[in-house]
């Protein structure tokens, strides 16, 4: 059983050396391909990381990055024909858009 836990760990170390920051394959056709994807990816990671000082600064503990992230996530622009609208901004998305300094999403 031991050896059989030994090869299952050494499988998962290897596929993550072989997987991206976020757990997905990486495939890519050439070198622009990679240096843009590592790119996105560094921004990515530094606006994640701001969000997570701005969290912690307001003592906001019990809400995480991803928690945020999902929950604006929530807000789309609608469009039909010549009519805009935004899909229902709830008081915790106002709530968030307040503490980040951002303006609640209007059409």
């Amino acid at each position: 059983m031991g050896a059989y836990d030994a090869r299952c760990l050494t499988e998962q170390v290897f596929d993550s050396y072989k997987n991206g920051l976020d757990g997905r394959r990486f495939r890519s056709g050439g070198l622009y391909s990679v240096k843009g994807w590592f790119f996105v990816k560094l921004v990515a990671l530094v606006l994640r990381c701001v969000l997570a000082a701005v969290l912690w600064e307001v003592r906001l503990r019990g809400v995480t990055v991803d928690g945020v992230l999902r929950s604006m996530g929530n807000i789309c622009r609608v469009q039909c024909g010549d009519v805009v609208g935004v899909t229902e901004v709830t008081k915790r998305n106002r709530d968030l858009c307040e503490v980040f300094g951002v303006a609640v999403p209007t059409a």
